[in-house]
């Protein structure tokens, strides 16, 4: 009698453990679907706004990878960014990898295509990066004791600006130029700017992929890029993204080739520009299904260790793709465009506007109205995020106004730097000897 009442028990609760797994499966899939829908859904508000907002670009300029496209591009990648950790989607990490990459790569190309053209090495065109890039996350990490490496993309962009502006400041009489009036550039002096991007290539050899390195070299820095007591994060970061920008400077030295190549296809024949579109499209379809499914697919850890090395496929592949056609680059998204310019000030609110607890949960206004509540949040934080471009931008151009020379810009900026030292030393001052309540 006792075995059979034992058989009936462990029956039963083998019935309800199955039962109990198969509610557990059900939950999370219905949580995927949830989530996925709503995925879906913002998919196609932001698809349908920057299809109703396509405009032609600036004076209907047909460039490759013009201020509008790049605009574009960077606002496509900022709303995946910021929807990636408002719904926790890990299954697009290594997309999410590649659109870091993406910006970083700008930094290369942006800055460097600056410095060809405007021939400006001045401390003016420094000071003006420094602030742009840190001053509003300084604020941030001030007033809400954060360590800088939470925002870790101020100092990584910081970091690789210099490695731009060195590349192309030392030895500058071997860079290209741009005769203003004939508009073709003048490459005399190739060989000493490839000598120096072969050197800012070992350079970053050196630090990043050398062992032991990295270590002489960032330990210094450990007071400021610190976070919980490790320099991990910053190793992590750093690392990922270490070829990124020198790519963006070689592709801006080489872009007057490339230009003039994809603008070449436009004087051909229709028979024959419509082959050779195909051929590189379907070179590059080749690339990237080699790409997405020999490397893309891996899971976060093996993917990380080969991403520094085959990030630049899909980003090369979408620069030539974007370009194929010259309809495609006289339009651009200015809904896309001009979230393109906020990206630095979305990127920071995030943490603590359109989210909380650094990203790891979600701000709730209107508990059970979840749609009225996105939408809501979602205009408060890009109202914000705006506000406080303008007003970065505002105090750019206050502390070094268009046109300053480099002595003049120097001092305001280090004036600047020591008055808000002062002021923030006083107040810490203030805080530690201030008595308990």
């Amino acid at each position: 009698y006792q075995r059979r009442v034992h058989g009936k028990q462990w029956y039963q609760r083998r019935v309800h453990g199955k039962q109990w797994y198969q509610r557990r499966v059900h939950g999370k899939q219905w949580y995927q679907r949830r989530v996925h829908g709503k995925q879906w859904y913002q998919r196609r508000v932001h698809g349908g706004l920057a299809y109703i907002t396509m405009k032609p670009v600036f004076r209907g300029q047909d460039k490759v990878l013009s201020r509008d496209q790049t605009e574009e591009w960077k606002g496509i990648m900022q709303i995946g960014f910021v929807l990636y950790h408002y719904f926790h989607t890990e299954q697009v990490y290594n997309l999410i990898r590649i659109f870091i990459s993406c910006y970083v790569w700008m930094t290369g190309f942006g800055n460097t295509a600056y410095f060809l053209i405007k021939k400006d090495y001045s401390f003016a065109r420094v000071g003006y990066m420094m602030v742009r890039l840190n001053w509003l996350v300084f604020w941030v990490c001030v007033v809400l004791q954060q360590d800088v490496m939470l925002y870790y993309i101020c100092p990584l962009h910081t970091l690789f600006f210099f490695v731009a502006y060195f590349t192309n400041a030392i030895w500058s009489s071997t860079n290209p130029t741009l005769n203003p009036e004939t508009k073709e550039w003048d490459y005399s002096g190739w060989k000493g700017y490839t000598a120096k991007l072969l050197a800012s290539f070992g350079v970053l050899f050196l630090i990043f992929d050398v062992h032991g390195v990295w270590d002489v070299v960032w330990d210094w820095w450990y007071w400021l890029l610190q976070m919980d007591g490790s320099m991990h994060e910053w190793w992590f970061r750093s690392t990922l993204d270490h070829f990124d920008t020198w790519l963006g400077i070689l592709m801006a030295f080489t872009y007057p080739w490339l230009d003039k190549a994809m603008h070449s296809l436009d004087n051909l024949s229709k028979g024959k520009a419509l082959a050779i579109r195909a051929g590189l499209a379907t070179a590059v379809g080749g690339a990237m299904y080699y790409w997405y499914t020999t490397w893309y697919l891996l899971p976060k850890r093996p993917y990380n260790a080969i991403h520094p090395y085959t990030f630049w496929i899909p980003l090369v592949s979408y620069v030539l793709m974007r370009n194929l056609f010259k309809v495609w680059r006289l339009w651009a998204s200015s809904f896309l465009g001009w979230m393109g310019k906020i990206t630095l000030e979305t990127y920071i609110f995030q943490y603590h506007v359109y989210m909380m607890y650094n990203a790891k949960a979600s701000i709730a206004i209107f508990q059970g109205w979840p749609y009225v509540n996105f939408g809501v949040i979602t205009i408060i934080y890009i109202v914000l995020s705006k506000i406080a471009f303008d007003a970065t931008q505002s105090f750019c151009f206050f502390l070094i106004p268009r046109g300053t020379k480099s002595k003049p810009a120097a001092i305001r900026f280090f004036t600047m730097l020591t008055v808000v030292g002062a002021l923030y030393g006083v107040c810490v001052l203030i805080t530690e000897t201030a008595p308990p309540g």
